[in-house]
């Protein structure tokens, strides 16, 4: 316990830079992580969204599934299938140690700083 806090009060406030569709992110300024699932972005995008408002605000399983797959697909097995997938392909995609698993839901890392940005190809 001890390590870990250390470990937090010595790290910097880390951000992650999302562009509108979800599909391009950059973590710390440079880290980039591009995301070739739609659903994946879609759910990047959504946390980013409810993080912005709350930090470290955990966003339902339902409200995930209804913002990437929109009525009238219901989450049924299928649909939690779904959702895992995509969630699974977030985190994997370099975004493990932002994106949080909750008992209810997912979230971002609450001291993360979070803003969307334009895409650039110079960046």
């Amino acid at each position: 316990m001890a390590d870990r806090l250390l470990q937090l009060w010595r790290r910097e406030q880390d951000a992650i830079e999302v562009t509108a569709d979800g599909r391009h992110a950059w973590l710390d300024g440079d880290q980039e992580v591009h995301l070739s699932s739609t659903a994946a972005g879609i759910l990047l995008v959504t946390l980013v969204r409810a993080h912005m408002q709350l930090p470290g605000q955990t966003v339902p399983y339902s409200t995930l599934f209804a913002a990437a797959w929109p009525p009238p697909a219901t989450m049924n097995a299928s649909g939690r299938n779904r959702l895992h997938v995509a969630l699974s392909t977030l985190r994997r995609s370099g975004l493990r140690d932002v994106v949080e698993k909750r008992d209810d839901g997912y979230a971002l890392r609450p001291d993360l700083v979070a803003r969307f940005v334009t895409f650039s190809v110079s960046r």
